[in-house]
């Protein structure tokens, strides 16, 4: 279910440009229930490898963006 929870995730992200933990949760819930715990630790594993970004807004409320890396510089272009 992981696997399939942060797929869901990630296509989320990708498709509203960012939205908040709780908005996720609440559309992701509405075709499978899922266990919040669970839920928060997937979105901590996607936030460790880098595929997206999770910060604080307010004290219970977390804004979730899709994290794109700046394009590596060409090494010619720097001389």
């Amino acid at each position: 279910m992981t696997v399939l929870l942060k797929n869901q995730i990630l296509e989320k992200v990708q498709e509203s440009k960012g939205l908040t933990d709780k908005e996720l949760f609440k559309t992701l819930s509405k075709n499978n229930p899922i266990l919040e715990n669970e839920f928060n630790k997937v979105l901590l594993d996607l936030e460790i490898k880098g595929l997206i970004s999770v910060a604080w807004i307010t004290k219970d409320t977390k804004s979730c963006l899709l994290y794109t890396s700046p394009r590596p510089r060409d090494a010619t272009l720097s001389r």
